[in-house]
């Protein structure tokens, strides 16, 4: 790698959105996307972060960071999107469950007439 890059910094933010989108779902990731972005463009600016030793062109730098928030920030939205319509579905396959069952204790007797 390059000298002075600590590329595994970058991933820290990871478990941060993974968190977000499992207890929040996509606007908990969204919001979080908001402090992640706020702080990688700000350390960038200042010449901080993995995304300075890269470059000596600031512009350069903060397409970088961009680049990077782009495509972490839109896996985890992706995933978080993901989470919930996981929840949305097990959510109406127990409401499916409840009426089937509802249904089947009514006809209990009609069943056994038969």
């Amino acid at each position: 790698g390059l000298p002075g890059v600590n590329l595994p910094v970058t991933l820290m933010v990871l478990p941060f959105l993974v968190w977000a989108a499992l207890r929040f779902g996509p606007n908990g990731v969204a919001q979080a996307s908001l402090i992640v972005i706020v702080a990688i463009i700000t350390a960038t600016v200042a010449g901080l972060g993995p995304f300075v030793p890269f470059s000596d062109d600031p512009v350069l730098q903060l397409r970088n960071a961009e680049a990077y928030l782009a495509v972490v920030l839109g896996s985890s939205m992706l995933f978080s999107v993901a989470v919930a319509e996981r929840e949305s579905a097990a959510t109406r396959t127990e409401a499916a469950l409840a009426q089937l069952r509802s249904i089947l204790a009514g006809t209990g007797d009609l069943i056994a007439a038969v």
